[in-house]
Order: structure tokens, then sequence, then C-alpha cells
């Protein structure tokens, strides 16, 4: 039997294949220079990039990408939260995500552009003060505020079995223009909660008592302007400050003393002393 016809079959495989081989590995590949803007000089950020056929990895920007497929890619990171050195708590950061073009042989770029979304404090669980005969011991979890094109939203975060708000009272500091040396008027936190956060000059205040409302109140002009209730959901309460009545402040430093109709039971980081 000839067995020449099998072995030149064999011979053409072997050359088909080494063509694919050769095909494979000379895919010529791009690479993709990674950066954010709006955080502070030596900020890394952990980012998630993905491309092509299922290209999915987690890296740290600012950094330079070799070796990707070319093709369409997104650039994307959570919130990021940077201790807020002025005060307490912590700023946070958002982005957008990015999407970029990678060609082979070429390096594309993609940025992060991070703006401020809001600030966090967090406070001690079991820090609170109780009042002889009132079982409403109101006890600060953390403080938390966004905002949106009218207001700024500021989140009160009581302990989670907390949800009779009926004596809720409550005086928040705003510092507008985070500068301890404007401050119009005595900060509440600083003068009656231990340890005090300090660093904060109030130019406004948020009063409110539950059964009676809200109100906003500017230091500067000693005016007092009325604000819709808070939004009260379970342990939380969101209250809402049209930004027209604070110059349209948005990026803040807070505290916060509260209580029952009795007496202050917490404050931010801090015991109530009075």
């Amino acid at each position: 039997m000839n067995r020449f016809p099998r072995l030149r079959f064999n011979v053409v495989l072997a050359f088909i294949a080494a063509l694919m081989l050769a095909a494979c590995t000379n895919i010529q590949t791009g690479g993709a220079e990674l950066s954010v803007t709006g955080l502070p000089d030596g900020t890394i950020v952990d980012v998630t990039v993905t491309g092509p056929n299922g290209f999915a990895a987690a890296e740290q920007a600012p950094t330079t990408l070799t070796g990707l497929p070319p093709g369409s890619y997104t650039l994307e990171a959570d919130v990021v939260e940077l201790p807020n050195g002025g005060y307490i708590g912590f700023e946070r950061f958002a982005a957008d995500a990015v999407a970029f073009e990678v060609a082979a042989t070429e390096t594309a770029s993609a940025t992060l552009a991070f703006e401020y979304v809001g600030a966090r404090i967090e406070d001690e669980i079991g820090d609170a003060a109780a009042v002889l005969g009132n079982p409403l011991t109101y006890d600060i979890v953390g403080l938390a505020t966004s905002f949106d094109e009218d207001n700024l939203m500021v989140v009160l975060e009581l302990e989670e079995s907390q949800t009779d708000l009926s004596e809720l009272i409550t005086l928040f500091d705003l510092d507008i223009d985070q500068d301890p040396t404007t401050a119009h008027d005595l900060s509440n936190v600083d003068a009656f909660c231990v340890p005090t956060p300090g660093s904060l000059g109030i130019e406004y205040g948020i009063d409110y008592e539950a059964g009676v409302g809200a109100v906003l109140y500017d230091a500067a002009d000693n005016v007092i302007v009325p604000l819709t209730d808070p939004v009260i959901a379970g342990s939380t309460a969101t209250f809402h400050v049209p930004l027209t009545e604070i110059e349209g402040a948005t990026r803040i430093n807070l505290g916060l003393i509260l209580g029952n109709f009795d007496a202050p039971t917490d404050c931010t980081q801090g015991i109530a002393t009075i």
C-alpha cells in the first residue's frame, strides 16, 4: 500500500499548524496610559479595566498597561474616600467611567476625572449618655453629606435599633468654607462635646426638634429660615438644605450634638457634656 499520500497530508497539516501558531504569536498589541485628576498628588486609585473578549483586570492608577489586544475598553473606579485632613472624617470623590480605544502598536490615554461628592463622619457605637427616666438614648453612628443641583443633603444615621425618633432634637454646625477662622458663632460641638473635634468655624446651623420642625440658622446675619422636615426612614433622618440659602456651598465640614426632650445624649466623635 502506498503510504506517501498520507505522509504528504500530514506534512501539509503540520505546515498549516505552524502558520497558525506564527500568526497567533505575532498578533500586534497596544497599551494604555491610565491617569486620574481631581485628587491630591500621589493618590493611588484602585481601578477596573474591561475590554474585548472578556478582558478584565484590576489595576492601580496612575499606571501604563502594555500587551493589550486592540479593541474597545472601559476604565472605572469606585468612590474614593480620603481623610479630611483639615477636620475629621472622610471626603468622598467619584468619577464617571471612561471608554477608550486601543490600537495595535499605539498607547491610548484614559483619565478618570474625580469630583467631590460629599463627606462622611463615623461615630463610635455605644458612646451615648443615657438620661435617667428616658429610654430614648439617641446614639449617632454616622453623618454623611451629598448634594444635587438644588440641595445639600445631610444624612444622620443612628444606632439601627433606634427607630423611635419622636423626641429627637439636633443641633448641626455647618462650616461652609472649611475655615475655622471665619466663624460667626460658637460651635456647639466644640463647646459641649468631649473630646472636641476642633477646627470648626460655623457660618450656619440646622436646628431640629421633633414635632416642631427644622430651621436653618444664619449665624452671620442672625436670620432663621424654615426648612422642610427631615425624611425619616427607620433609624436615619435626611435633612435638605437649599443651596441658595448657604451660598451654594457643597464641600463643607459639619458637627452634630443631639438628644431627647430631656437632655443631650451624643456628639459626633465625642460625648455630650451639657
